[in-house]
């Protein structure tokens, strides 16, 4: 009976040995190639995470130095190392350099170089909305002087309501108005404003205080 049973096993293990080479003839390429993928794409990962890390290292150094340039002084040549790093950094470093690299230009008094710049991230798509609206705020706060109110209407009338600087970006508009000869328009603006809960406590205290000013609310 153990012999039968020995025979029976030694059957049962060459047939399972058949079938096994009758599925890896069948399918070992297949096989072979799925490894050979996986293997691949671990290797790519692996790569693209030292890659990642080896440009945030590079990003990191040039913005480094880039604020050394602007605490020296050097405020032209740190605004093009900025504006180097916004173009060419990873993302994390691409949106600090562009506003760095307009404060720069201010400081470089270079009024219409950094307008341009603040107007350069407003038009990217691919940042936030509220970092857009920003650029958008700051590109007419610091060309107040010298953009005419049509161009400081435009970039402050397209600042949503649901925008965090929608409330400063008013205030602003305000004084445009002001600039411009519309008194009424600007006392219109500045009730609104104060009157506006959203807004914060110091907006609406500066909008109080200048339409007493102008002789109140309409």
């Amino acid at each position: 009976m153990a012999e039968k049973d020995t025979f029976i096993q030694e059957v049962d293990e060459e047939y399972r040995r058949d079938r096994v080479m009758q599925i890896w003839r069948r399918y070992q390429w297949p096989l072979i190639g799925a490894l050979a993928l996986l293997l691949i794409g671990v290797a790519g990962y692996e790569m693209w995470k030292a890659y990642s890390r080896d440009r945030a290292e590079a990003a990191g150094l040039a913005f480094t130095n880039a604020q050394s340039l602007a605490q020296q002084g050097k405020h032209v040549e740190a605004a093009e190392a900025f504006a180097s790093l916004s173009n060419t950094g990873p993302d994390g470093y691409k949106l600090m350099a562009a506003f760095q690299r307009a404060g720069q230009l201010i400081r470089a008094k270079d009024i219409p170089g950094a307008v341009a710049a603040y107007d350069q991230i407003a038009a990217d798509s691919g940042v936030a909305a509220e970092y857009r609206d920003l650029a958008r705020y700051f590109a007419a706060l610091n060309g107040f002087d010298t953009l005419a109110p049509d161009e400081l209407r435009s970039r402050l009338g397209s600042i949503p309501p649901a925008s965090p600087w929608n409330a400063v970006a008013r205030e602003l508009l305000a004084q445009v108005e002001l600039k411009a000869g519309a008194r009424d328009t600007a006392r219109k603006l500045l009730t609104e404003l104060s009157d506006d809960p959203q807004a914060p406590l110091g907006v609406r205290g500066r909008a109080s205080e200048l339409l007493a000013a102008l002789g109140g609310p309409l």
